[in-house]
């Protein structure tokens, strides 16, 4: 892996979410997966090192190939980062507005 390509792979999928949630015609799949991904973007940012660290300090997990591996990361980010969603972030938050409301 190179840290700084991830970096900029983020920083350039992050930035183009706006405009691609804000196109009409794409009809409601698209929208939907970037709904999601917007929902657990949080959990993706305080997970993802996790996993990058695991993939590159331990070889089982690692493939071998480049492209394989980065969908590897990206498939495990987003698993993870679903789990931690639902299973902390939501609660939480739910919480939050419930005794917390303003």
């Amino acid at each position: 892996f190179r840290l700084a390509y991830l970096s900029v792979n983020a920083v350039a999928i992050g930035g183009m979410l706006p405009v691609f949630a804000s196109l009409p015609a794409m009809g409601t799949w698209p929208q939907s997966i970037i709904g999601f991904i917007s929902k657990i973007s949080y959990s993706m940012y305080l997970v993802h090192a996790i996993v990058l660290g695991l993939m590159l300090h331990n070889p089982m997990l690692s493939t071998g190939h480049y492209w394989l591996n980065m969908l590897l990361y990206g498939t495990a980010t987003i698993a993870i980062a679903s789990i931690t969603y639902r299973c902390i972030e939501k609660p939480v938050l739910q919480y939050r507005d419930k005794h917390f409301a303003a």
